[in-house]
């Protein structure tokens, strides 16, 4: 009598691949499919036999004899060979500028679950190829206090087992700035000089680098809430300032910032290049686009050798400015709203759900006031860095971190605590190529100076120069209605050739006579 028990197909689970790179932590039940599917048979020669059972994997075969007279086997199938060699190397996690005077070590040990057994009771540190502690196996951190800001250390945990130690593993970790220099500027009578200007000398820093092909851009994303981030300080009047450099010729739209309605997905603001070169600067008030306004340079900035150039667009209101270089540029006072809300950011790409549309350059120094700060600021304060508690200040990012994911935000509300709006990145490369923004800070009115997030390494020696620059003189001042300067009776020969000079102010685009030569 022949007894057949037949087994079930096995299942296995098997991931959803995505075409497009999303760096976002993303949560989803896996796609479940049939691979391979084997049927098993157990046959006996026993007429008494009732039952039969059989134990099956894919893998590598393992027969077994069970009796004496070779009338019965038992059949396991597996990967036994994997467990027998050294522990895998744990899986660890060095902080990336997470900390201002600290590296946090995080790591997971792959035990007999996962991988070989680990029979050794203690785990080795090592830094830079050097053993620096030994902990207990069951110790999972490690702080690191004695690290440089501007020094990037490679780490490594080593177990053990019978068959030898854990190779390779590396990770590396840094501190982002966190140097502070202070200082007091006096007269040589000893008064203290209001409004100069510190600046640090070597000028130390990064800029971040964006890559199209690559699809590279930066994100603010909210582990706690498993969402994008929701930011505060655009809700009302605002300014919006960095500086960029595009490495792409005309021909295709270049995101520098979004900023959506997290339900819709609907623009409320959007800095980008246009396919001829145009800096242009959308705002919507509600995030639709029939209540979009949208600025435009005349001038185009894109090309392969193009410098750094300033971009600021103020919203004040109602009033939307943009401005390069400190230039007003182009203006809208067609009273834009309000966004009234908070808002997901990204940069980089036309949004958080809204792959297209990359930057290809660089950014530097992105700074978000919740308020509309004066031109004279912005053509004062651009080429030098922030201090991070200045009013109304409601994000910093310098971009300098040496590596890593995150993008450090060193700004701190009036209470000086921090705003905890650190960004992360996706595929972007930190470059020496850098905006002319200098590390400084400007003197109060006892004449004390604090410039924050230097970058020492293991010992830099820096020269602090103070500067400050005195109007000496008075211009005019017209009203526009009925004023104006005439030189009467005077006669001047430009009949061969000429050039005109001067310096000009003014609170409108047009409609206005600076100068007038007639016959």
């Amino acid at each position: 009598m022949i007894i057949r028990r037949y087994f079930p197909s096995f299942i296995l689970f098997v991931p959803v691949w995505v075409l497009a790179q999303i760096c976002e932590p993303e949560y989803q039940v896996p796609l479940v499919m049939h691979v391979n599917s084997v049927n098993g048979e157990m046959v006996s020669s026993d007429a008494s036999a009732s039952v039969g059972s059989m134990a099956m994997t894919i893998g590598q075969s393992l027969i077994v004899n069970s009796s004496t007279d070779n009338s019965s086997y038992s059949s396991a199938q597996g990967f036994w060979s994997y467990y027998l060699t050294e522990p895998l190397p744990p899986a660890l996690s060095s902080s990336d500028g997470d900390y201002t005077d600290m590296i946090l070590l995080d790591w997971d040990i792959q035990d007999d679950l996962t991988g070989p057994p680990v029979t050794g009771e203690d785990a080795i540190i090592y830094r830079n190829g050097f053993a620096l502690e030994t902990v207990p196996i069951a110790q999972n951190q490690y702080l690191d206090f004695n690290v440089f800001a501007g020094t990037i250390y490679t780490y490594r945990v080593e177990v053990t087992n019978d068959l030898g130690s854990s190779q390779d593993g590396d990770d590396a970790g840094y501190l982002d700035p966190n140097g502070v220099i202070t200082g007091q500027i006096l007269t040589s009578s000893g008064n203290a000089v209001d409004g100069a200007k510190v600046t640090l000398d070597p000028n130390l820093g990064r800029s971040a680098k964006f890559s199209a092909e690559d699809g590279a851009y930066i994100y603010w994303y909210d582990v706690d809430s498993t969402s994008n981030l929701q930011f505060s300080g655009l809700e009302g009047d605002y300014t919006i300032e960095t500086w960029f450099r595009s490495v792409q010729s005309t021909g295709s739209e270049q995101t520098i910032f979004a900023a959506v309605d997290s339900g819709t997905a609907g623009h409320y603001i959007l800095l980008e290049l246009t396919t001829d070169g145009q800096v242009a600067w959308t705002h919507s008030a509600d995030g639709t686009e029939s209540s979009q306004v949208t600025i435009e340079s005349p001038d185009t900035y894109v090309a392969g050798g193009s410098p750094f150039y300033h971009l600021a667009v103020v919203l004040s209101s109602g009033t939307m400015t943009m401005y390069i270089d400190g230039a007003r540029v182009a203006m809208d006072d067609a009273g834009a709203g309000h966004i009234g809300t908070t808002v997901e950011m990204i940069i980089g790409k036309l949004g958080p759900s809204q792959h297209e549309r990359y930057l290809n350059g660089y950014l530097d120094d992105l700074r978000v006031w919740g308020r509309a700060v004066d031109w004279s600021d912005i053509i004062d304060d651009r080429k030098m860095t922030l201090s991070g508690d200045e009013d109304d200040l409601a994000g910093y990012w310098k971009f300098d971190g040496l590596d890593g994911e995150i993008v450090v935000d060193i700004s701190i509300d009036s209470l000086g605590s921090d705003h905890n709006n650190d960004a992360a990145t996706c595929n972007i490369e930190r470059s020496e190529l850098i905006a002319p923004v200098y590390v400084g800070a400007e003197t109060d009115t006892n004449g004390n100076y604090s410039i924050r997030s230097v970058y020492y390494g293991d010992g830099t020696t820096f020269t602090a120069t103070p500067s400050q620059e005195t109007v000496i003189g008075r211009s005019l001042e017209l009203d526009g209605d009925d004023m104006y300067v005439d030189f009467e009776t005077q006669r001047i020969d430009l009949t061969s050739r000429f050039t005109i000079e001067g310096w000009f102010k003014t609170e409108t685009l047009s409609g206005m006579t600076i100068f007038h030569a007639i016959d």
